[in-house]
Order: C-alpha cells, then structure tokens, then sequence
C-alpha cells in the first residue's frame, strides 16, 4: 500500500528518517521562535508559527492557582479531513514504516487506553462501551492503589505529573492504577480551583508518552456547534465560566462570536491530538466521530452492541445500526 501524500506526511516521512544537521537546525529555528503580547485584559499570550499558548491571567495566579504553569497549548490550525480520513492516513503511514496495527495483527488493544474526549463529548458512552467489552473501564473516578477509598483521575494525574516537573520521577497512574480504560482523564471543576486536562496542558500528553510510549489514546468527537450548545447547555454555561475562571482559559484562539471562538477551539483539541500521534508513532491511537461510534469495533474488537447512548445519570440507550438512538 502507497503511504499517505500532502506535505504533512512528506514532513514526517522526512523526520523518521533522519534529517541532515542543517534541517534539524532550520526546523528548531522555524519552530520555536515566538513573540510575546501583552493583552489588555491581563492576559499573556505567546504566539508561535502553528500553536497558541494560554497562560492564566496574572490577578487570578494567586486565587485560582492553575494546575500547571503556562496551562494550555492548542495548535492554530484545524483538521480538514474527517476521522475516517486520518485513520486511513495514519494507517497508510505506519505501513510504510512497518508499524504494526493491533487490528490487523488480531491482538488486544495496549494499555493502558486513555480517552482524551473534551467534556460532553460522549466519555459517558466510552467507558460503558469499554466495560461492555471486558476491558475494565473507570469513568471520572479511579480505586486508589493503596486500598484507602478513591481519587479523581484528573487529581490524580495532576499530582503526579506536579511531582514529574518537579524533578520526582513519578508515572501518570503512580496510585490510582487499577483499571485498563480511563474515560475521562481532565476535569475543571476540582477541590480549591485546580484544573488539569492533559490533552490541554502544556507537556501533558508527552508526561502520558514518556511512561507508557506503547499505550492507546481514543479521540470520539461530534459535530464542533453541537459541542457548543452541549456546554452552554450544561449548568447554564458554567462549563465555559469553570474554565475562564478556573483554569486561566479565555476561550479564544481566533476572532469573532462566542460561538465561532469556541467550535474552533474543539476542533483545534482534534488537530493537536493528530499532531501529537504522528510525532509518537509508538501509540495506538484511535479516533471517530460519536455518530460513527458503532464502527469502532474494527479497530477494539469489541461487538458494535455495546456502542450505546449513555448519560452520567440517566442510563444508557440502545443504538441501531446507523448509530442513532432507538
């Protein structure tokens, strides 16, 4: 099978081959030069070629304390292709590097398998989908280690990923590791205002990467306006409050309507999750969107039954062929 064209693949094709010392030298300088604005509105916001990145408002440091600091890196660019399409990219690419696939080679998927959904975006669906299936899933909150009562995975993961920056070697799952699947591993709304989404904040997909280079990440999306109106939706909108408020996130990477601002936004989470698996092609990565979520079976293996319509308190929904509610 002929790998996948357009000048993002040539790019990586290029990369895992070896480059020569003056390409290394031109990528670095293309790459990480960037320049500084100050904001009006107390915010700082370093621009580079292809990613923003948001740094917490400087009179709220002290009050809301983001997690991690600068907090979040979004890429400035969006897909243009469909999940479908990429998978069959990846695909076509790891072929030509003579990466294996677990689907093809009729194997488990690896684990540890971290969902990396934004909220409301169906991690509900995904951990009974998984559990269904056999493979222990944990949604939200994961058993401690030592037997002493549960922890959110997001605290979880935001402890010990604090602990990794502060020179303590510590795996993202040091404590809270007993499940295969981990569904919804961010979350905004913890204890004192902390908020950690390691598919968001800076360095934590790669803290994910360092400790288990060999894992499955899973990206289900939907329709970028039906996310919007999900979370304004949610609690009156405190899903977009939670996250200027509390984890220092203006909501914007581009000019324009509230709504404008934040469809982007989701769809720049899927173009920097697509980024990041080319760059470790070491993962299974997994990615579909929700109304095509009955197909994930080719690549989990497990029976398209289990593919329901699952709310956090209202149960699941059987689905029918074509993915929709019965």
């Amino acid at each position: 099978m002929k790998g996948p064209k357009g000048p993002q693949w040539k790019t990586k094709r290029r990369t895992a081959r070896g480059l020569s010392a003056l390409a290394i030298l031109c990528y670095f300088l293309i790459t990480h030069l960037d320049y500084t604005i100050n904001e009006p509105n107390g915010e700082t916001i370093v621009h580079a070629p292809h990613e923003v990145t948001i740094h917490a408002k400087k009179d709220e440091m002290a009050t809301f304390k983001p997690a991690l600091s600068p907090a979040w890196s979004i890429p400035n660019a969006i897909p243009n292709s469909t999940s479908d399409q990429f998978m069959k990219e990846l695909a076509a690419f790891k072929h030509e590097l003579n990466i294996p696939l677990p689907w093809e080679k009729n194997t488990s998927l690896p684990t540890p398998i971290f969902v990396v959904n934004l909220p409301k975006s169906g991690t509900t669906t995904l951990h009974q989908y998984f559990d269904c299936g056999k493979i222990p899933s944990s949604h939200t909150v994961t058993k401690k280690s030592n037997g002493e009562g549960n922890i959110r995975i997001a605290r979880c993961l935001r402890i010990n990923h604090a602990k990794e920056r502060n020179n303590t070697p510590t795996p993202p799952l040091h404590g809270c590791d007993g499940y295969s699947a981990y569904s919804d591993i961010g979350d905004a709304a913890m204890v004192n205002g902390l908020c950690y989404y390691p598919s968001l904040h800076i360095d934590g997909l790669e803290y994910l990467a360092r400790y288990y280079p060999n894992a499955t990440i899973v990206l289900a999306t939907r329709t970028a306006k039906s996310w919007y109106q999900s979370i304004k939706k949610w609690h009156n909108g405190n899903m977009i409050d939670m996250w200027r408020d509390w984890c220092g996130f203006p909501g914007y990477l581009i000019d324009g309507t509230e709504e404008e601002r934040w469809t982007y936004f989701y769809q720049a989470h899927t173009q920097k999750m697509r980024d990041f698996v080319v760059e470790n092609l070491g993962l299974t990565y997994i990615e579909s969107e929700l109304e095509n979520g009955h197909l994930l079976g080719r690549y989990t293996g497990i029976d398209s039954s289990c593919w329901m319509d699952c709310k956090p308190r209202g149960g699941c929904a059987k689905l029918n062929v074509s993915g929709t509610v019965n």
